[in-house]
């Protein structure tokens, strides 16, 4: 959670992560540890910013297919450059970005950690869900949905339903320790559906050994 230190530590004062960064960065883990089950086919490899604060990408790669997931992915001002990530308005930081290419195919889902779970404070956090999915871009394509994750369900129970995440391209998922596995698979599989799933064989067979 945050860099320790070494020796005789009874005299040391260490800052420790706020509940809602270790549910975020938590939630980054679970989403990576379920692509990386869904696609055992391809190459995985993490890589950390030295320039971004707390950025880091986890990259999956085939010839004809490349994941990526992002924690803290930084999207610039829509006065910067025209292509890339970017806002159209302000700099935005979404808690995490999954993008995929598969040939022609691009999308990004956007995933946002939100510990606090009564009404009132999901409705407010649903701001940012709105904001990511009407400003982000990359290059000229908006996000495929972008959702908050919450650790638990029931304080705004009409966002969580699949069908209004469909509708409305926003929306709650439910994401906690007693979650099962097959929900978040089952989220990724509806939004990156034109994503295809490699098996061991798959990459085998096309010369790339898998890790």
């Amino acid at each position: 959670m945050r860099t320790g230190v070494a020796g005789d530590t009874r005299a040391e004062s260490l800052w420790l992560s706020p509940t809602w960064e270790i549910y975020e960065r938590w939630c980054y883990a679970r989403v990576t540890h379920c692509l990386r089950e869904r696609h055992p086919g391809l190459r995985w490899s993490m890589h950390y910013s030295g320039t971004q604060g707390d950025c880091i990408r986890l990259v999956g790669t085939s010839p004809s297919l490349r994941i990526e997931a992002w924690l803290q992915r930084r999207f610039h001002a829509g006065d910067g450059k025209a292509t890339g990530f970017r806002s159209i308005s302000g700099v935005l930081v979404p808690d995490l970005l999954i993008t995929v290419e598969a040939g022609d195919v691009r999308q990004m889902l956007v995933l946002d950690a939100k510990y606090r779970t009564s009404r009132s404070n999901v409705l407010d956090a649903m701001r940012s869900a709105h904001l990511y999915q009407d400003a982000l871009r990359w290059n000229e394509d908006r996000p495929v949905a972008s959702l908050l994750l919450v650790p638990r369900g029931g304080g705004a129970p009409w966002l969580e339903a699949p069908d209004f995440h469909a509708a409305h391209r926003v929306g709650v998922h439910v994401l906690s320790p007693d979650s099962p596995s097959s929900l978040l698979d089952a989220l990724l599989g509806r939004w990156l559906a034109a994503v295809p799933v490699l098996a061991m064989s798959d990459v085998s067979d096309s010369g790339v050994e898998p890790t």
